[in-house]
């Protein structure tokens, strides 16, 4: 129970970063195009 209630909160944790790290990318991206 508690292990799979684990993964769940890796796996939900490393989407959250994940997600993060493209915003910063896009952001930038859009900065040096300008």
């Amino acid at each position: 129970m508690y292990q799979r209630l684990f993964r769940w909160m890796q796996k939900y944790l490393f989407w959250q970063l994940f997600r993060r790290v493209l915003y910063r990318v896009q952001q930038l991206r859009r900065k040096l195009l300008k």
